[in-house]
């Protein structure tokens, strides 16, 4: 069976997000998040939900640490947001991953929530995550240079 995608199915997805984003707001997850995070959180997780089904057909029962991280590129890519969104990014799918993990959205493990936590640290998403549009765009230019 081949899962295809429909309007009604990407309805449902933004309805279930924003369902989920309220119920993560009221949460010490998000409390816990600096307030230029707080006010970024709900574009990162619509973006998230929007682009995880829009992409990949797939819906919250599904969603994992990994496919966010693997959106974000996309969402870097394609979407001009404010440095703080850019620099909210990582931080909102950290606290919002545990917020999910701890309430059974999805399939997040916390081993793999705390690995992306410690990853960010040691630098190793630095050409993941961008701190505004232009910079992003600037290093896929010079990497396709590189290519090329």
């Amino acid at each position: 069976m081949t899962i295809e995608y429909s309007d009604k199915t990407a309805k449902q997805v933004r309805n279930e997000t924003t369902k989920i984003f309220v119920q993560f707001q009221q949460s010490p997850y998000f409390s816990k998040m600096f307030k230029y995070c707080q006010k970024e959180a709900k574009y990162v997780v619509e973006e998230l939900g929007e682009f995880l089904y829009n992409y990949e057909l797939i819906e919250p029962e599904d969603w994992t640490i990994d496919q966010f991280i693997g959106q974000a590129y996309n969402i870097q890519r394609k979407c001009m947001f404010s440095k703080n969104f850019f620099k909210a990014l990582p931080k909102v799918i950290y606290h919002f991953s545990l917020f999910c993990e701890k309430n059974n959205i999805g399939l997040f493990k916390k081993e793999k929530i705390e690995e992306f936590k410690q990853d960010l640290r040691e630098g190793y998403h630095d050409y993941t995550f961008h701190s505004s549009w232009e910079e992003g765009y600037q290093i896929r230019k010079k990497q396709y240079e590189d290519w090329f």
